[in-house]
């Protein structure tokens, strides 16, 4: 799959399949392209997280999408980037998207795990077996 809203877009995602590490003020500025508000969330006090942080960036996405309605087609959008990161060269952005992101959302009734793939998909099944598991 390929996440390509706008040009921008395309660009960061070259410039991550390149091998060039993701800063956090681009992440903003990519989730934003989906996730219309985060932007603007991230930068507010409702934000408790660091902004200048891509783990704090993936945190505030977070909570951000537990505190928001989420389209399918946004949930598609978010599912196919974290396909492009999870795996990729950028391990700290791979960290990040998997630890603040995903273990923060993973149970098996979430709708983004019917849409994730590959790494993404047996890391999320991972954690939410263990959170059940955990839970009984």
């Amino acid at each position: 799959m390929f996440f390509d809203h706008t040009r921008f877009c395309g660009d960061v995602l070259e410039m991550l399949r390149g091998g060039v590490n993701m800063h956090s003020k681009y992440l903003i500025r990519l989730l934003d392209e989906t996730f219309s508000g985060f932007n603007e969330y991230v930068r507010s006090d409702d934000n408790l997280f660091d902004q200048d942080s891509i783990h704090g960036v993936f945190a505030a996405l977070a909570h951000f999408v537990k505190e928001n309605a989420v389209s399918e087609q946004q949930w598609k959008a978010m599912a196919a980037l974290i396909g492009e990161i999870v795996g990729g060269r950028d391990a700290n952005l791979d960290n990040a998207a998997c630890t603040c992101f995903l273990e923060n959302l993973a149970s098996r009734d979430h709708p983004l795990g019917a849409f994730l793939t590959g790494e993404p998909l047996a890391y999320w099944k991972a954690w939410s077996d263990d959170l059940e598991v955990g839970g009984d």
